[in-house]
């Protein structure tokens, strides 16, 4: 089972809170929604906030530790219920890695199992530079990290955004999660989709 991160296992958009903490709140989180919806191209959004944001690495420790605050109703319960029934619990996010490795330390996830966009800084701990390489800076980033993890087994994929949506292709079951967030698009195509707060009833879907 591989998890979308902002707006599905936490109650937020990382980003647009670390946007808010910088005083940019309002010009990063336009960029986020035209993202999320599909009206602009992933990589170009992504670059535009990182480029706004330059997260230093104290900044990423303080994200990490408001992702830990803000976790879903039952999504410890459900990633250890996962994990109970010998089945695989992987994070594949948008997100910045710093901050994703403090979250997945207290869901008991290994560090082996993120996908997320890696944060290069300098020796005293400021910005210097993303992996513009990583995959998960492009709109099908995700798909592509599922083809690699999948490998010939059933996956199943949970997420809010068109990012995710784009995984539904090539995994086994894709779930739309509107929680937290609706976006329409994803309503409209997920072959299934939780409306809750709650991640429980992905443990129905999945275990049964």
């Amino acid at each position: 089972v591989c998890f979308d991160v902002d707006s599905t296992l936490v109650a937020c958009e990382g980003v647009d809170w670390l946007a808010d903490q910088k005083k940019v709140g309002d010009q990063v989180r336009q960029l986020t929604e035209l993202a999320m919806n599909g009206d602009l191209q992933m990589e170009d959004v992504f670059r535009k906030k990182i480029d706004i944001l330059k997260p230093s690495k104290k900044d990423l420790e303080l994200l990490g530790e408001y992702y830990c605050s803000q976790l879903v109703e039952k999504a410890e319960e459900v990633v250890a219920s996962l994990k109970s029934a010998k089945i695989d619990v992987w994070l594949v996010t948008g997100g910045l890695l710093p901050a994703i490795l403090q979250l997945a330390n207290i869901l008991h996830i290994s560090p082996h199992n993120i996908h997320a966009n890696e944060v290069y800084f300098d020796p005293k701990g400021n910005y210097s530079r993303i992996n513009h390489n990583c995959t998960l800076i492009r709109t099908t980033g995700k798909a592509e990290c599922v083809k690699v993890i999948g490998n010939n087994k059933r996956v199943a994929f949970i997420g809010d955004s068109v990012t995710d949506l784009a995984t539904q292709p090539v995994v086994t079951t894709f779930i739309g999660y509107g929680g937290v967030a609706v976006r329409q698009k994803v309503k409209d195509n997920a072959e299934y989709y939780i409306k809750s707060r709650s991640l429980e009833p992905l443990l129905w879907l999945i275990l049964d």
